[in-house]
């Protein structure tokens, strides 16, 4: 069985303690792209995918548009075609199953990019994974949904960043049993990239994801002291991407400042999707 990078990985639980200390974010210009040679990005700007039978029609729906909105906010330098199960080529397979099963996953992943020695293995297909119930990410907002397209395409967790202590103060002890490795940190081989860290990115968790209830799983450390969570890529989500992708050009990159984001204009700032 493959593990999840980002997901399910051994890391020991550690309790962080001691008082918030603001980091200047100028400090820190690295660090949100895999650069493990386990998985590579795709070899083209234009990534085959095709959707299981599974879902209901709401969920195709809401599917496709956070895929529409992930291509939008690249400026449509990055497109998705939707294909067949029997189409020959290497494809992304968006599913809520565990694998050659029909029992749902009770968490969505995705890898950071192709996982190379599933390629090589000769399969065509490589699995996205968007299921609901209480621990899914079907919230009725393109977000959730959204953040997965962005990390098959290259992008690591920006609370995975090797530099990431000095933004956030992951508390293990308040996170439900079996996730702490969900904060395991990359090493600084493992990712690249040219941003600072980034509160804004589409692959940030929030606080209270996987968290004991009435607990926060981390603290912000800098402003604007919260997670905004919008239903559209950062501007460093899309100009890491562009570093990476023939095409792209980051200076299309819609800006955001996220530290001058307050609670009222950040969070779920664009439409939601149909329910």
């Amino acid at each position: 069985m493959f593990c999840v990078f980002g997901l399910l990985v051994i890391v020991a639980a550690v309790t962080i303690v001691g008082p918030v200390q603001a980091v200047p974010a100028a400090a820190h210009l690295t660090r949100s792209l895999n650069a493990d040679p386990l998985w590579t990005k795709w070899p083209t700007s234009n990534i085959s995918y095709y959707i299981d039978a599974s879902y209901t029609p709401e969920q195709v729906t809401q599917i496709r548009a956070a895929i529409d909105k992930v291509s939008k906010d690249m400026s449509g330098c990055i497109t998705f075609s939707e294909t067949s199960p029997q189409s020959p080529e290497f494809k992304i397979h968006v599913t809520p199953n565990k694998e050659g099963s029909k029992v749902k996953e009770t968490r969505c992943f995705a890898y950071p990019g192709i996982y190379v020695p599933l390629k090589d293995s000769g399969a065509k297909e490589q699995r996205v994974v968007l299921t609901d119930g209480p621990t899914g990410c079907f919230d009725g907002s393109l977000h959730p949904l959204m953040k997965y397209f962005t990390v098959i395409l290259g992008k690591i967790n920006e609370h995975q960043r090797p530099d990431r202590d000095d933004f956030i103060r992951v508390n293990q002890g308040n996170l439900v049993a079996n996730t702490v490795n969900i904060y395991r940190e990359h090493t600084e081989d493992g990712s690249k990239g040219a941003c600072p860290y980034d509160y804004c990115s589409i692959t940030h968790n929030q606080p209270d994801v996987y968290s004991k209830e009435g607990e926060d799983g981390f603290i912000v450390r800098n402003k604007p002291f919260y997670i905004p969570k919008l239903n559209r890529l950062s501007e460093c989500d899309c100009k890491d991407l562009s570093s990476i992708y023939a095409g792209c050009d980051a200076a299309k990159c819609e800006p955001l400042n996220c530290a001058d984001l307050d609670g009222a204009e950040g969070d779920e700032e664009e439409e939601k999707p149909v329910e």
